[in-house]
């Protein structure tokens, strides 16, 4: 779960030029690439299918997978939210806050004080 709080992000400060917001379309199913805690990739193999499902209705579907006790992968929890795009900002009604570099249209970046996740669109 200390992946969770990253996750749902309320204040996302998007961090890329002009040409770059024009363009850029956040809707969509986007799957974890990395975790980066201090510049390396933390991430293991069960905690990279999570999914980021934005919709155009302003509704997000975040999925989360882990190791149960077992050691088998499997969902580990659902999250239901809502996003509003507002300018440079990304707002969700839950906790938590991080800044949004876009990398292109189909990676962005989500850094929170010493971490980083990488997104890929599905």
């Amino acid at each position: 779960m200390k992946n969770l709080f990253l996750m749902l992000i309320p204040f996302l400060i998007i961090s890329c030029s002009d040409s770059e917001d024009e363009n850029f379309n956040l809707v969509g199913e986007w799957n974890r690439t990395a975790f980066l805690e201090n510049g390396i990739n933390v991430i293991q193999d069960c905690e990279a299918l999570a999914t980021f499902n934005f919709e155009s209705n302003g509704n997000v579907v975040v999925v989360v997978y882990d190791f149960n006790s077992n050691g088998i992968c499997e969902q580990s929890s659902t999250l239901n939210d809502t996003w509003q795009l507002s300018e440079s900002t990304l707002t969700f009604e839950s906790e938590g806050s991080a800044t949004l570099n876009i990398i292109d249209n189909n990676t962005i970046e989500l850094s929170s004080d010493e971490t980083t996740q990488v997104l890929a669109r599905n």
